[in-house]
């Protein structure tokens, strides 16, 4: 009897680990929400939070590219957050450096969240005429992007494309393998949750 109920407990707590695989990597999947790199042209690339990393790097290479002809680094605003230094400390040597004209970059340090980096969008694109944007940000945060977004910019003519960047620590289907990955996704998952429950409580 002892042998049986160990293998089969043995067979259980591999199903449950299967199980929880399956989970975790449908979760980095709608985290994702099957975006892809953007690969077209737009008027505009917008880097979420002003990160000076991987996304400023995609932004750089997008102009380079003649993709782009600028870049708009969509900021925190200085001192809202004491753990996280201003985005808008770049400077023109860096910019240009980064074979960049600086009259080309606009680093706007007004908004302190996704939802006020949307409604600046809109509000640039309104008053600068343009037409088309790619929005460049994180795999992880590509979910909420888009549902943020869609509810800010559905009705204007502002055609825009989420373009994520390649991270060294983010694996879609074995995110929570990595520190890192891991609580930045469980952080994602639980604002998207704070999402599904705005929906229930529209504001007027």
């Amino acid at each position: 009897m002892r042998p049986a109920l160990g293998n089969g407990l043995r067979l259980a707590v591999l199903c449950c680990c299967a199980a929880a695989t399956t989970a975790f990597g449908a979760l980095g999947s709608m985290l994702l929400s099957d975006t892809l790199s953007y690969e077209g042209m737009a008027d505009a690339a917008c880097v979420a939070g002003g990160d000076s990393g991987p996304r400023a790097e995609r932004a750089f290479a997008l102009y380079r590219a003649g993709r782009v002809p600028r870049i708009v680094f969509l900021s925190k605003t200085p001192g809202l957050y004491a753990s996280i230094p201003p985005y808008t400390a770049w400077d023109s040597a860096s910019i240009r450096s980064a074979g960049v004209r600086v009259s080309d970059v606009l680093l706007d340090g007004t908004t302190r969240n996704t939802e006020e980096e949307a409604g600046r969008v809109r509000d640039l694109s309104s008053s600068n005429g343009w037409r088309s944007v790619i929005i460049i940000s994180d795999p992880p945060h590509m979910r909420r992007l888009r549902r943020i977004y869609t509810r800010q910019l559905s009705s204007t003519p502002l055609v825009w494309h989420l373009d994520p960047v390649s991270l060294p620590y983010w694996r879609t289907e074995k995110w929570w393998c990595d520190r890192v990955a891991f609580e930045y996704g469980i952080r994602e998952t639980v604002k998207n949750i704070v999402e599904d429950i705005r929906q229930f409580f529209p504001s007027e």
